[in-house]
């Protein structure tokens, strides 16, 4: 009953080195293959080009750093730790002769697994800072923030508080945008594109308005940036030809199948 039909469950372990993927079950028809285009994090990136953070700009498009990721390490102290150790552990592998491997098949059997229970702690730790980002976009106040992941609210100011000090000018931005755009009645996106905020006396209404009000700008243009590359693939591959096409299209990703032979031209 009200099933979520677009939701894939992520991979999980459900023992040490167990893991259960759903999305490995999907697979394309005969002959062809399943390409994805994504515009990844796209929302945080226009977040980030918004409030004019130089540190996260930095981060994000000249360090090429996952948003969620630096999030998480803010959140997670051993997170770092944990990211090295796994490279650390991944090269100490590299370096193994082919003809010793069988002499130290057990050790070499622990090493993976705890390859694989740091990866998915790892995993788990990101999907924890991206149900917070995605929370803080749709402008929720630190009760909500803490009943989202799971901590006290006590835990998310101090997770807060390093998040302003990393990232002010963001920080500023996500918590004065909303009253900004309350008092000036409407916001726009940069594809001209109004959300119209009628004056209420109604604090409620207030609140809901400014919530909003952030949300709309990162997801509006994420949405019409990939709406309009959508209709830039569709035609190239009716002009080139192809068999492949778009398939599916969620606001900030493109699926779209197509002959393998096609792969690199879709």
């Amino acid at each position: 009953y009200n099933t979520n039909l677009l939701n894939i469950p992520r991979d999980r372990e459900f023992e040490e080195g167990i893991l259960l993927s759903i999305r490995e079950t999907f697979a394309a028809g005969p002959g062809k293959v399943i390409c994805m285009a994504d515009v990844n994090q796209a929302e945080f990136k226009i977040s980030a080009l918004r409030s004019g953070d130089e540190r996260l700009i930095e981060d994000i498009f000249v360090h090429k750093q996952d948003f969620h990721d630096l999030i998480a390490k803010l959140a997670f102290i051993k997170y770092a730790e944990y990211e090295q150790e796994v490279k650390h552990i991944e090269s100490k592998i590299v370096q193994i002769s082919p003809n010793t491997k069988f002499l130290i098949s057990d050790t070499l059997r622990k090493m993976n697994s705890r390859i694989d229970s740091l990866k998915t702690l790892l995993k788990q730790w990101r999907t924890w800072a991206k149900n917070f980002n995605f929370a803080l976009l749709y402008g929720a106040e630190d009760d909500t923030l803490a009943a989202t992941v799971g901590i006290t609210v006590e835990q998310v100011q101090v997770f807060i508080k390093r998040i302003e000090k990393r990232y002010p000018k963001f920080w500023k931005w996500i918590k004065e945008f909303p009253e900004y755009a309350i008092e000036q009645g409407k916001v726009r996106n940069a594809f001209g594109r109004f959300r119209r905020l009628p004056f209420s006396p109604n604090e409620y209404v207030m609140l809901k308005q400014g919530r909003n009000a952030i949300n709309f700008i990162p997801q509006s243009e994420s949405a019409y940036s990939v709406r309009a590359a959508l209709v830039r693939i569709a035609r190239r591959c009716e002009q080139e030809g192809l068999q492949g096409y778009p398939f599916n299209c969620v606001y900030d990703s493109i699926l779209a199948e197509c002959l393998e032979e096609e792969r690199d031209d879709c």
